[in-house]
């Protein structure tokens, strides 16, 4: 494998994704929370040898680095070629589930996020609030319109197809291929309690079917790479 590879992981908010990041942060050898402070400042930068970018759409496009990563969805970039693309998914009603329990633990500590608008007085409301681009994020990464075959043949070009249930294998993986020494350490958890009514269940269902429908697919493809 080339020695100096480029990675770009196309980040979904809430599969792990923090966990993933820090595990590249750490190739450089320095302590990832730092790297992932100087990043949050700066957008752009150099640790040795190792180029880090978040953000950046032009800087992501040419490849440059070594590690970039975003929340901007994969039809709003132009990734280089060379660029090895990695992604990882969740189970797509845990996924929101997490949103939310983040999103009221946050709230109920003092410490208001933008998000919080979206809350209102309810799961349910949160659920009509939420837009959908959020609400169906993995799907939306992969396609403008929410279209499933189209999200499917976008994934395909990833190199490496990650599930947050079991993301020490895929990482191991990654690390292996690349000869890049990567530590994992799992980010913290929301302590919030909170289960869906039956009810807010079979809306969420429903709410999240074609979304589903992509992961349970891509889960049937890749599930076995990690």
């Amino acid at each position: 494998m080339n020695e100096n590879p480029t990675i770009y992981f196309y980040h979904i908010r809430k599969t792990g994704g923090t966990s993933i990041n820090f595990a590249f942060f750490s190739a450089s050898g320095k302590d990832p929370q730092l790297v992932y402070n100087e990043l949050n400042k700066h957008k752009s930068i150099r640790c040795d040898k190792y180029k880090f970018v978040r953000d950046v759409i032009d800087e992501l496009n040419n490849g440059s680095y070594f590690y970039g990563f975003s929340h901007i969805p994969s039809h709003n970039l132009n990734l280089a070629q060379h660029i090895i693309k990695i992604t990882c998914f969740r189970d797509p009603i845990k996924r929101v589930l997490s949103i939310y329990r983040a999103m009221m633990w946050k709230k109920s500590v003092g410490e208001p996020r933008p998000g919080h608008i979206w809350l209102g007085s309810s799961f349910s409301d949160f659920l009509n609030k939420l837009p959908r681009t959020r609400l169906c994020e993995q799907l939306y990464m992969f396609s403008s319109t929410y279209n499933v075959d189209e999200a499917l043949e976008t994934t395909s070009k990833c190199k490496y197809i990650l599930f947050t249930d079991n993301i020490n294998n895929g990482m191991n993986k990654i690390s292996h291929d690349l000869g890049i020494k990567l530590k994992i350490k799992h980010d913290n958890k929301s302590i919030y309690e909170f289960e869906p009514t039956d009810e807010d269940f079979d809306k969420l269902s429903n709410m999240l079917i074609d979304e589903i429908k992509f992961v349970d697919i891509l889960r049937s493809k890749y599930a076995r790479e990690g």
